[in-house]
């Protein structure tokens, strides 16, 4: 008997819970992924120590009256790294530029929960994948370069949403942490009129940090 009183003491406080106001606030705008690492080896030339993407996005963020929240965001967009291949027309270092692909979710508290202007703070993780592919030709050899890198990251939101009317408004992001996984595969594949080569390669990227700003349009639900 005791057992099943105690049963509907914890339904009854989950329902009260529940019960209560939960606020949606779903944006999209623009981000600029911002990642700095150092390359681990010695037989790549990369000179530039960071990965810069311009992403769009998209947002949710919920809280519940009594201030938890739940965050998270989905990019995608262009990424760019400098000096990432030698160019053997040109023999000089060019850019590399790929598609950026970028995940987070978090959960966290809203300090500030008012009708026009809400302040939140969540922890989480995160994932990006950018993929950045390249074709040479020189005479009848055809290389074929695909480098992706993929980042695996611990960190923390801090979101500003400023409402013109109860609906609408906008959000402010800033995204930063760090990232205890981060790699860089590489595919190179060289085809001739008769062969075709491919190498494999992967490279641990240290130090890895990554921040992301970004700001876009919010409806409020």
């Amino acid at each position: 008997m005791k057992k099943i009183v105690g049963l509907l003491l914890v339904a009854l406080m989950a329902t009260g819970l529940f019960a209560k106001t939960w606020t949606n606030n779903v944006g999209v705008g623009f981000a600029v992924p911002i990642n700095g690492f150092k390359l681990d080896s010695s037989d790549v030339q990369l000179f530039d120590d960071k990965q810069i993407a311009y992403d769009v996005q998209g947002m949710y963020l919920g809280y519940h009256e009594n201030g938890f929240t739940v965050r998270g965001s989905l990019n995608l967009g262009i990424g760019t790294v400098k000096d990432l291949w030698f160019d053997i027309v040109e023999k000089n270092f060019v850019y590399g530029i790929g598609v950026d692909l970028k995940e987070n979710i978090g959960v966290g508290y809203s300090f500030i929960r008012s009708r026009k202007f809400v302040l939140a703070l969540t922890a989480g993780i995160g994932l990006q994948e950018t993929i950045y592919p390249r074709e040479e030709k020189v005479g009848s050899v055809t290389t074929t370069t695909t480098y992706t890198s993929f980042l695996f990251s611990l960190g923390g939101d801090l979101t500003s949403i400023v409402r013109f009317s109860d609906k609408f408004g906008m959000f402010f992001n800033l995204n930063a942490g760090f990232a205890p996984f981060a790699k860089l595969y590489g595919e190179e594949k060289t085809e001739t009129s008769s062969t075709t080569t491919t190498v494999d390669k992967d490279y641990d990227l240290k130090s890895t940090y990554t921040i992301t700003p970004s700001v876009g349009f919010v409806w409020t639900f």
